[in-house]
Order: C-alpha cells, then structure tokens, then sequence
C-alpha cells in the first residue's frame, strides 16, 4: 500500500505537521482540510523499509573496515622500531660511543 504526504502546506493539517498517510486502492481520499482539491497536492513517499536496512547493513561495514584499517595502521606504528640498537646501547653504556 503507498504511502503519501501532503504538500498543501498551510491550508491542510496534515501537510503542516508533515504527516504520512496510506490510501488504500479504490478508496475516496478525504482530506482534513475540506479542499476538493487537496488530492492534487499529495505525493507518493517512499518506504525505508529495505532501504533502510541496507543503508545500516553498509554503514556497519563502512565502520568496521575503518576501525580495521586503524588497528592496522596502529601495530605497524607499534612494530616500527624508533631508536636503532646502537641509540640504546649508547644510553645505557655512554662509553660505548
């Protein structure tokens, strides 16, 4: 069943509080606001109902591929020596030098 919103704004109810409604096939839509003509200002809104989960589903993975990437980034920074061998064993042993 499609889902509608009204676009009259200012002159029907429903439009201003932005409201979604459903007409169901061979039903007389009546509006709130009295218009005959106020089936003219409806448009078909489109459900988020699988969309919407597939937005979630690839944000997820978009996150998770993210934080994957830093953890990687963050051992190899780990797993880089800073200081050379004979750096160390000159701090500890000056008169290596």
């Amino acid at each position: 069943m499609p889902t509608y919103q009204c676009t009259n704004i200012g002159m029907c109810p429903r439009a201003d509080a932005c409201e979604k409604f459903e007409v169901k096939a061979g039903e007389s839509f009546a509006c709130a606001s009295g218009d005959p003509n106020c089936h003219e200002h409806r448009i078909e809104v489109a459900s988020r109902g699988a969309s919407g989960k597939v937005l979630k589903i690839s944000i997820f993975c978009v996150a998770i591929i993210l934080i994957l990437i830093a953890a990687r980034t963050a051992s190899v920074r780990l797993l880089t020596p800073k200081f050379t061998v004979e750096e160390c064993l000159t701090d500890v042993w000056p008169w290596l030098r």
